[in-house]
């Protein structure tokens, strides 16, 4: 840690007076707690040093600012010239988020999809809010075989959700009905879905989107801390279908889901490692700046 020292003489007197004024060069803060602190003092030996006999300058008003002039605190001296910075006035009041997106593919009822995320790290300030946002597609595929002598008009009705679970609660998505009609033929012998009696329709696909927004402190805790939050999806669909005599249907649902977790936090105020200087803005009565 160096120092560097503005001396100031006293006016119109013989006698010296040196205000010795910390300067940071290149030191490492502590991250527990971290303090710059100093003191006002009268110089009276000029050795740089406060000496046992040397008061302190009290009500002199400091800054702590970067090498770039930016404010970064202010303090002003007590009765024994003691001061000290211990917080960032630029994070005051400020709001920050933190976005994680994790995506899961694949899809179904009977096989769902792991996906981590970090919790928050409680260093980086206050935890206010966390928002799940899910991004999902639905995605089915229907196929339709007329069973009956004559023609027939058959439809196919298709409801198909999203379920992800994890901190925070279940978060369903319910996808719009998705409708599959066909005129298809007498049955041609053949239970294939294709033919004159048969169709496999094109895969159609439906987004879905929904946020949950988690705010109660007891539920916030889920999110705070070291390792991960882990979240599940599966794709689910429901199926019915309208048509004279007997026919056969089959409908795939498959599904994924792009899952955003966003950490709303309040910064710590404390300060970090970095160049700092810490400089007077007003000269204290009877003294003069040195060289």
């Amino acid at each position: 840690m160096g120092y560097f020292n503005r001396f100031a003489r006293q006016a119109n007197s013989n006698k010296t007076r040196q205000l010795g004024l910390e300067r940071l060069e290149a030191r490492d803060i502590p991250s527990a707690n971290p303090v710059i602190a100093g003191s006002v003092y009268s110089d009276l030996n000029g050795n740089g040093r406060r000496d046992a006999d040397e008061l302190g300058i009290a009500a002199s008003n400091l800054q702590l600012v970067t090498p770039a002039g930016i404010l970064v605190g202010e303090a002003v001296s007590d009765d024994n010239g003691n001061f000290s910075f211990d917080s960032d006035r630029r994070l005051l009041g400020s709001s920050t988020v933190a976005s994680y997106t994790v995506s899961l593919t694949s899809l179904s009822a009977s096989s769902g999809s792991v996906a981590t995320v970090p919790r928050f790290n409680p260093a980086l300030g206050t935890l206010t809010g966390v928002d799940i946002e899910v991004n999902g597609q639905i995605e089915a595929r229907a196929s339709v075989e007329n069973l009956e002598r004559n023609a027939a008009t058959i439809r196919v009705n298709h409801d198909g959700a999203l379920t992800v679970t994890g901190p925070g609660g279940p978060i369903e998505l319910v996808s719009t009905t998705q409708t599959f009609t066909a005129v298809l033929g007498g049955y041609d012998g053949t239970t294939d879905f294709t033919g004159s009696s048969g169709i496999t329709f094109p895969r159609r696909t439906s987004s879905i989107t929904q946020t949950a927004n988690v705010t109660d402190p007891m539920d916030l805790a889920y999110f705070i801390g070291t390792g991960s939050v882990v979240y599940q999806a599966v794709a689910t669909g429901t199926a019915t279908s309208q048509g004279p005599g007997n026919f056969q249907i089959s409908v795939l649902t498959t599904g994924s889901a792009d899952i955003t977790v966003r950490y709303f936090y309040e910064p710590s105020t404390a300060l970090t490692p970095g160049n700092y200087i810490v400089r007077q803005t007003t000269q204290p009565d009877g003294t003069l700046d040195g060289l």
